[in-house]
């Protein structure tokens, strides 16, 4: 029976994770859409200190301004 050489495993095993890491961050970093830019923003209105209610708001968070 052959017996393993662990540090060649080892190694082999960091090179591969790292390599799968390398590959999901560039294909996250290339696949930066649209989606995300956008957030919804609740705002609550008020009446004589109850809460009546809420205004639903778009922001755009790439430039800042909300999206009528």
């Amino acid at each position: 029976m052959k017996s393993l050489n662990f540090n060649s495993l080892y190694k082999t095993a960091v090179v591969v994770l790292l390599l799968i890491i390398a590959i999901f961050l560039t294909l996250q970093f290339f696949s930066k859409s649209e989606i995300g830019r956008y957030k919804e923003v609740r705002i609550p209105k008020h009446s004589r200190g109850e809460q009546i209610g809420e205004d639903v708001k778009i922001l755009d968070t790439k430039t800042g301004n909300y999206v009528n």
